[in-house]
């Protein structure tokens, strides 16, 4: 069990089923998504994350934007 500080809330969730995430965000206002963009280089999870957050009336909604390309520092 994860220890989670005062209304925070942590779900497992099937990313391909908008249904049942719409089900999870009911009475979410604030949704911080930590979708690996590397492991869905299509984006799929996160789409379909975003859909569910409208139709489920989430207020706020900070994408996961991190990680998706790699920076060659060595290069110029």
């Amino acid at each position: 069990m994860a220890i989670t500080a005062p209304g925070t809330n942590w779900q497992t969730v099937d990313y391909s089923d908008k249904k049942t995430l719409v089900e999870a965000l009911q009475g979410v206002h604030t949704l911080l998504s930590f979708v690996q963009p590397l492991s869905d280089p299509e984006q799929r999870s996160q789409k379909n994350l975003i859909d569910a957050a409208i139709c489920a009336g989430v207020k706020r909604f900070a994408p996961s934007e991190y990680g998706r390309y790699r920076c060659d520092l060595g290069r110029h």
